[in-house]
């Protein structure tokens, strides 16, 4: 079998077949290998003498030079079956999401079903409730973030309870998921709370909080979390078992104010609160701002906020 033959042969192999196995290659490798002994035999038959012996080196320099060639193409179609078995892999998973046997229940499944990009994917906390869109950050650490909260620019999160409950907003720019929805995706397990800062200098800082959990509608969206860290500071400690406040919607714990009117936004506020993150975006009146008291102070309001949660 000549060399072009036997490539056509593979060729014709790897695309009318899942996949060319080792064996197989093997088994047309031998056939060559034999074909070649056997050509060789008959060279040396023929010329016995009629030609000078260092035609035959020539020619079998040039057989061991074809076999090299050959010994690369098994190699080369060995690397490309690898390949298809882990694109296989991964469209089974993505066959599995399309046919409804995968519904995520939050960014950390979708990324485990192989969405790797940060976006907007669609997931489904809650059995016979409908799915809704959120965003995934899929490139802060591990990622399989599900991002509650977001401000990149200019933004009016001075809202009505109704709508800080539905949620507002476009998931790819300013935008709060909604307390409800926020509710359904903390109540399946154990979540984790991280908090991502920008100030207007571009500095970056970050505060994780563990076992993150908002509470249903009857109590008033009650956030509790546990441990801290990060290199933020810990102004949320203060916040921890409050209930949340809108400015039509007076939950703090300071009877003669309403701090989600005194400082234009919502929040679980106590008397009155260490961090404003849905206050008036770019406003330097002290804590009106979108601030983080022990990392900025509240006279500095941030250029950028996301507060995101992901199973522990």
């Amino acid at each position: 079998m000549e060399l072009k033959g036997l490539i056509r042969v593979i060729v014709i192999l790897c695309v009318t077949t899942d996949a060319i196995d080792h064996y197989t290659v093997v088994n047309i490798h031998n056939g060559y290998s034999e074909k070649k002994a056997n050509n060789t035999d008959l060279i040396t038959t023929r010329i016995h003498g009629n030609y000078h012996s260092d035609l035959i080196g020539n020619l079998t320099s040039k057989l061991d030079t074809y076999e090299t060639r050959f010994e690369n193409l098994v190699e080369k179609i060995e690397n490309v079956t690898v390949k298809l078995d882990i694109c296989e892999a991964k469209l089974d998973q993505i066959l599995r999401s399309i046919d409804g046997n995968a519904r995520p229940r939050d960014c950390n499944e979708v990324l485990d079903l192989g969405y790797t990009r940060t976006g907007v994917y669609t997931i489904y906390p809650k059995p016979g409730v409908k799915g809704f869109q959120v965003r995934c950050d899929m490139d802060t650490t591990t990622g399989g973030w599900t991002v509650i909260q977001r401000r990149v620019s200019a933004s009016n999160f001075f809202r009505t309870w109704d709508e800080y409950k539905s949620g507002f907003g476009d998931l790819n720019e300013n935008y709060w998921l909604g307390n409800q929805a926020i509710h359904m995706i903390s109540s399946q397990g154990k979540y984790k709370l991280r908090v991502d800062l920008t100030s207007n200098d571009n500095e970056k800082a970050y505060a994780e909080y563990e076992s993150f959990m908002l509470g249903d509608a009857k109590s008033s969206y009650r956030l509790s979390f546990d441990s801290y860290t990060g290199n933020a500071g810990d102004s949320l400690k203060r916040h921890n078992n409050k209930m949340f406040s809108t400015k039509d919607m007076d939950n703090d714990e300071d009877r003669s104010i309403n701090c989600a009117q005194i400082y234009i936004g919502a929040w679980w506020y106590t008397n009155c609160h260490d961090a404003n993150l849905n206050g008036e975006y770019g406003n330097t009146a002290y804590g009106k701002g979108p601030v983080w008291e022990h990392w900025k102070g509240l006279y500095a309001p941030l250029k950028a906020t996301e507060m995101k949660i992901r199973l522990m």
